[in-house]
């Protein structure tokens, strides 16, 4: 898997490892064959005695079947060690280290969900990377909404899961982007939490200005077959949308929901 890796000759040495592992046959130059390369160059390539370049890395990206989120993943590895700014340098590796920690969460456990499945836990944690994020009890529960006592609670709460954690007196996020549950398991805790959520798009419709929001749908005729695909691309989508838009200083917290299910009942037989 490219996210696994931090360099891309150790992602392309070890894509041509499996491949000749699942195929005997399979050889440098059937890989270089199918890189569009000469067996030579790609063999420079993979000793390090030439470097891809950023051109010839959006052609790889392409004929390795990248997805979006992976082209430009694969993109900061070559422009990484392209660069020989030390800031740029620095700007990179904080994107690569964010889109490997998006891709590899931290799963929650069910156990440990159900004691922060309140909606206000996780908004709490984007909350402390909000510009002018106070770590006081009063301040946090006007933000949010919610009462003192909740407040408190939260905070314990997350600091026993060590998804928070106090530094001179500031409370700081531990990873929050990184967490997830577990997938396509059914639970009351993460049923509640959506259902919490989907409240709160509810009231917005209501409360906040047009400008302030999108909420929209799409209506198709869907094959069912297609589901997995169908939460790959949705997968795909979230992960883009919290690179591009989770940032250090933000002003507010923003909530998306994506909900994707059956409209339809059965035909009566």
């Amino acid at each position: 898997m490219l996210i696994d890796h931090t360099h891309y000759r150790s992602y392309l040495n070890t894509l041509l490892a499996e491949k000749c592992a699942k195929n005997p046959q399979f050889s440098l130059r059937a890989f270089a064959g199918q890189l569009n390369m000469s067996p030579s160059n790609l063999s420079r390539i993979l000793n390090g005695k030439r470097n891809l370049t950023t051109k010839m890395a959006a052609h790889v990206s392409m004929l390795l079947g990248h997805s979006e989120v992976e082209r430009a993943y694969f993109s900061d590895l070559i422009l990484l060690e392209e660069s020989k700014n030390d800031k740029v340098k620095q700007s990179i590796i904080e994107r690569i280290e964010k889109r490997r920690s998006i891709d590899h969460p931290r799963t929650v456990d069910l156990d440990a969900f159900r004691i922060i499945s309140d909606w206000y836990h996780f908004a709490l944690l984007a909350l402390t990377k909000t510009k002018g994020f106070k770590s006081n009890p009063q301040w946090i529960a006007k933000r949010l909404g919610i009462s003192i006592h909740e407040v408190k609670l939260a905070i314990e709460r997350l600091k026993n899961l060590t998804l928070l954690r106090e530094e001179k007196n500031n409370y700081v996020a531990v990873n929050h982007a990184n967490v997830t549950t577990t997938h396509d398991i059914s639970s009351i805790a993460i049923k509640n939490y959506h259902k919490q959520m989907v409240g709160k798009a509810l009231e917005a419709i209501e409360h906040e200005a047009v400008q302030d929001r999108d909420i929209s749908s799409i209506t198709v005729s869907f094959k069912p077959s297609q589901m997995a695909k169908t939460k790959k691309l949705i997968k795909e989508f979230r992960q883009k949308m919290n690179a591009e838009l989770d940032v250090e200083g933000g002003d507010d917290l923003y909530q998306l929901n994506i909900q994707f299910f059956k409209l339809t009942t059965k035909e009566n037989t």
